[in-house]
Order: C-alpha cells, then sequence, then structure tokens
C-alpha cells in the first residue's frame, strides 16, 4: 500500500500570492500559534529549501517545493479528454490542445519512467447520443444532440479514444464516461485512485473552459491535492485560459509547469548525470 509522503506533521499558516521562486524567509512551526486563523494552512514538508519548486508561493516569499507533494508512490497523472477529437483536427480548442501536446506527451512518458499511474479519462459518447447529457447548452448550440428519434446506434462517437500520441500503455488505465462535464462525478475515478493509494492528482489536457475547473473542483471536494502545470492545459480563447489559471485553478491547486514537474520525476541516475 502506498504511504502517504506527508506523514503526521505540523502545519504551518501561509497566504497564496505571486509566482516567485526565490526562498526568502523560512517560517517556523513554532510560529504557527501566532498567525492568523482565516489563512490556509500547508504541510511544512512542502516548504521548499532549495531545489525544484511549483508556480504556487506564499505572501511571504516562500514557495512550494513540489517534489514531496509529487512523489511517484502517491501520485496519478490524470489526462482529461485527450484524445483525437480535442486534440486534433479544426476548430479553436482543438488547436489550442495541439499546441500543449507536446508536454502532455513529455509528461506521459516520465510518469510511467517512475511509475506514477497514467490515468487517461475519455468521454465516449455513442453515435446516437443515448444516455448524453440534453441539458447542456453547449451541445444544443453546436447541434451535436439529434432534435428527433433516431435509430440505435452505440457506435461510439468518432474521436472517442484515447489520443495515439499519448497511449494508452499497457500500465496506464482508460477511464470511459457516457455523460458529463467532467472526469470524476459519478466516473469510479475516485475509488480507482483510493485503491492504488493516490493522494495527489496532476490534470493535464482540456478544457480550461469546462472540463479541467470540473475536474480540478471535483478532486479537491474529494480531498485529493491537485497539481496543474500551466502549459500542459488548454482553453479558448487563450486570455480566457489564463484568467482562469489566476483567478480561480491557482486557488485550488498547485500551479507549476511541464519542466518542474519533470524534474521532480526525473529519474535519480539522469539527474546525477546532469
Amino acid at each position: 500500500m502506498r504511504e502517504h509522503p506527508h506523514g503526521a506533521a505540523q502545519w504551518l499558516d501561509a497566504t497564496v500570492t505571486d509566482d516567485s521562486h526565490r526562498l526568502t524567509r523560512q517560517v517556523a512551526p513554532s510560529s504557527a500559534a501566532n498567525e492568523p486563523a482565516s489563512e490556509p494552512r500547508v504541510p511544512p514538508t512542502l516548504w521548499s529549501a532549495p531545489g525544484i519548486v511549483s508556480s504556487r508561493s506564499y505572501r511571504r516569499g516562500v514557495p512550494i517545493d513540489v517534489r514531496p507533494l509529487v512523489s511517484p508512490a502517491t501520485t496519478a497523472l490524470l489526462l482529461n479528454e485527450v484524445q483525437p477529437s480535442t486534440v486534433s483536427g479544426p476548430g479553436e480548442l482543438n488547436e489550442a490542445a495541439a499546441t500543449v501536446l507536446p508536454n502532455i506527451v513529455r509528461l506521459t512518458e516520465a510518469a510511467r519512467d517512475v511509475d506514477v499511474q497514467v490515468v487517461h479519462c475519455v468521454k465516449v459518447f455513442r453515435r446516437d447520443s443515448l444516455g448524453r447529457n440534453r441539458n447542456v447548452l453547449l451541445y444544443r448550440r453546436r447541434g451535436v444532440m439529434p432534435g428527433e428519434p433516431v435509430a440505435p446506434d452505440s457506435r461510439p462517437s468518432p474521436g472517442s479514444m484515447v489520443a495515439p500520441e499519448v497511449g494508452p500503455d499497457e500500465r496506464d488505465l482508460v477511464m470511459t464516461r457516457l455523460h458529463g462535464m467532467g472526469a470524476v462525478t459519478d466516473t469510479g475515478v475516485v475509488p480507482v485512485l483510493r485503491n492504488i493509494g493516490v493522494t495527489t492528482v496532476v490534470v493535464v489536457g482540456v478544457s480550461l473552459n469546462i472540463g479541467i475547473p470540473n475536474t480540478v473542483m471535483d478532486l479537491v471536494n474529494h480531498a485529493f491535492e491537485v497539481v496543474v502545470p500551466r502549459d500542459a492545459v488548454a482553453g479558448t480563447p487563450q486570455s480566457y485560459g489564463e484568467e482562469m489559471l489566476e483567478h480561480t485553478i491557482k486557488h485550488l491547486a498547485t500551479v507549476t509547469t511541464t519542466d518542474v514537474l519533470l524534474d521532480a520525476w526525473r529519474l535519480p541516475e539522469v539527474a546525477a548525470d546532469r
């Protein structure tokens, strides 16, 4: 069974602020009692000494070292809707997703190398749309929902599979859904992650408009730590995706980069050669 990386350590007070990567102040555990009760708490095992840090830091200028947070023994890499229908072909979102796909590929390959569990979350809608949400305005506007009864057709819609650039590999898990707007609710993802001892989920894929925030919030509500590499997620327009990361996601999850995670997962013998 996987062991949680944080153990039973005490917690320190801190407040989220800018993206500084400099270690400017070390907060001692004894000072926690004097801090305002309204501020969020962070495990001291995540406070950074010189080394790899995430993009999230704190009002006192102390950033987080992501390495204990994304320990391979307790971490999963969740790919949300990284499938041909979303990361290839025409369309504004597809083109945006294609630009981050190389980083998703890099993360997927690195995760497998260090035994981080890769989980593909794929929407697999039937061609006759049976069971698909009919209350989603986006689907109505796109005209993807039949307006009148159609002949039964259980075949999946085109592109309802894992994108070939990312697998799946024999070691990966593939979780499919017939309905909904995120990877977590009523999909079986939560109990599966619990069964394999996961406590931290790195979320990549599409989209920052709906699917990524939905998935992040659901994972947080189920008490998982969540990490989002900003250059491995996509939304449209690009400015909106950046606003979503800055004003919503970073208050729920650790927002970092692909390179930071790759360094955190670098094999010891590779790191020694650098």
